[in-house]
């Protein structure tokens, strides 16, 4: 059984500044969504035990308003 080691070939310096350039593109553009992301509106959970004035007010007017219609 012959074992033949073969190297993997070497990728040109074009190749490497082209792939950098593609990584930074991509981190750029993952770096914006992600902030993006941060400045949306955060969702609120409300449920009948919710505390905060807010949204305490918002559930109990809910809930008076499912009463009166049924």
């Amino acid at each position: 059984l012959e074992q033949q080691s073969e190297t993997p070939p070497v990728p040109s310096a074009a190749a490497l500044l082209t792939n950098s350039f593609e990584i930074a593109s991509l981190s750029a553009e993952i770096k914006r969504k992600l902030e993006a992301k941060a400045n949306r509106p955060k969702r609120k959970f409300i449920s009948a035990s919710t505390k905060e004035y807010k949204y305490a007010a918002y559930m109990e007017a809910w809930r008076a308003k499912v009463e009166r219609v049924g």
